[in-house]
């Protein structure tokens, strides 16, 4: 009994997780709004606004989001507008319109 209530708590945590899809999400860089820096590089936070293929996108920029340009590393206060960026890892706010997020990771 108490291996088949393990199997379907595993199972709904699986399923649960499966809903947060993580995505890559490329594009050229429209604005940059920061929202908060602190004096260490690698703490800003704020907003980019991206032309996709799917359209136009607004993606929340926190700490934990990896941005690289052309393949290597950036910081949000490193990019320009017309920058072609990929943000990794990122999941979808419901029911902004496409806006996205990055996707957190909890530690154990």
């Amino acid at each position: 009994m108490r291996t088949i209530g393990s199997l379907v708590a595993l199972a709904t945590l699986v399923s649960l997780v499966g809903l947060a899809e993580a995505q890559t999400i490329r594009g050229q860089v429209q604005s940059i709004t920061i929202t908060h820096c602190d004096l260490k590089p690698g703490n800003c936070e704020g907003y980019i606004t991206l032309t996709t293929d799917q359209g136009v996108r607004q993606v929340l920029v926190t700490r934990d989001t990896e941005i690289t340009r052309v393949g290597k590393p950036i910081l949000l206060g490193e990019l320009g507008t017309g920058n072609v960026v990929t943000l990794h890892d990122t999941e979808p706010v419901p029911g902004t319109g496409g806006a996205v997020r990055p996707r957190r990771i909890q530690s154990p």
